[in-house]
């Protein structure tokens, strides 16, 4: 009797892990369903809850991208400066420009204390907000500081917005 119980719990088990995983649908975005994937893998990267917001964000889909945005900075080591640069772009990208430029203007506090932000993550929020010539001033900040993600600005999709102008010497 004790070998048909065991035999049946585990076969209870297994119906209930099936089922759990058929409850929740990969989404229907197949870049979204696959940072959804490595972040159910590991669930405390931060920086995977940052690459899901700004997918998100990318998609116009702003409420998912908040949550994604706000579980980064809660994983994120103190003091979350890229995190919270991340949601200033979801809230720039929300219409909620006042939001965005305090989060921004903090990390341009903690810049000048002396703390490590890059000027390329300021000058995606401010792309995001539209300030043009924000964007070239920390671009140029970028360079002088020499900041790793300078060599990735030509395909960094943030500033697409500005590719026109003639200021834009990333290609």
């Amino acid at each position: 009797m004790k070998r048909v119980w065991q035999f049946g719990c585990a076969a209870l088990l297994l119906c209930a892990c099936e089922t759990a995983e058929q409850a929740t649908p990969k989404d229907s975005d197949p870049e979204i369903a696959a940072l959804q994937e490595r972040i159910a893998t590991d669930t405390a990267n931060w920086q995977l809850h940052v690459q899901l917001s700004a997918e998100l964000r990318h998609k116009q889909r702003l409420e998912e991208a908040a949550q994604a945005a706000e579980r980064a900075f809660m994983l994120a080591p103190a003091p979350g400066i890229e995190a919270r640069l991340e949601m200033a772009k979801v809230y720039a990208a929300a219409d909620r420009s006042a939001s965005a430029i305090n989060l921004v203007k903090e990390a341009e506090k903690k810049k000048l204390a002396g703390e490590p932000v890059d000027e390329v993550k300021i000058a995606e929020v401010y792309a995001a907000l539209g300030d043009v010539a924000a964007v070239f001033r920390w671009l140029d900040r970028a360079v002088v500081a020499g900041s790793p993600n300078v060599a990735g600005l030509a395909t960094n999709r943030e500033f697409a917005s500005v590719h026109g102008d003639p200021r834009w010497t990333y290609k």
